[in-house]
């Protein structure tokens, strides 16, 4: 999970060859969360901003790339890719996304961005 304040950017290279195994209900492989002040709430440190009323606005960052490697989920509502609020941003390149029981998903996007290139998709239920 990436929280806060801090921009970081966490890059899995493709030659180590990461695999992620969420398991179980509710599990995540990767998440890039920014969501202040809502009930799904998951970080604690933001920025404020002037929006045009010239009034603050708190916003959040969250920033994920993950460049190789697979991901496979397996347990009912969980998510490989979950990005969570309006500055989540995920981006996977040459991932493997493989979901591996009913009710688990590839990807999810709550008002957040997921960028996916060069993937495989496979879905064994």
């Amino acid at each position: 999970m990436i929280l806060g304040l801090w921009k970081i950017t966490p890059v899995l290279k493709p030659q180590i060859k990461r695999t992620l195994l969420p398991m179980g209900k509710n599990a995540v492989g990767v998440l890039a969360c920014s969501s202040p002040g809502e009930s799904r709430t998951c970080v604690d440190a933001v920025d404020d901003e002037v929006c045009d009323s010239n009034s603050y606005e708190v916003i959040s960052r969250a920033d994920l790339k993950m460049n190789g490697g697979s991901i496979t989920t397996n347990g009912i509502n969980s998510y490989g890719a979950y990005a969570n609020g309006k500055k989540a941003y995920i981006n996977l390149d040459y991932v493997v996304l493989e979901t591996v029981a009913d009710g688990s998903y590839a990807v999810a996007i709550r008002q957040g961005n997921i960028d996916i290139k060069k993937f495989y998709y496979n879905k064994w239920h």
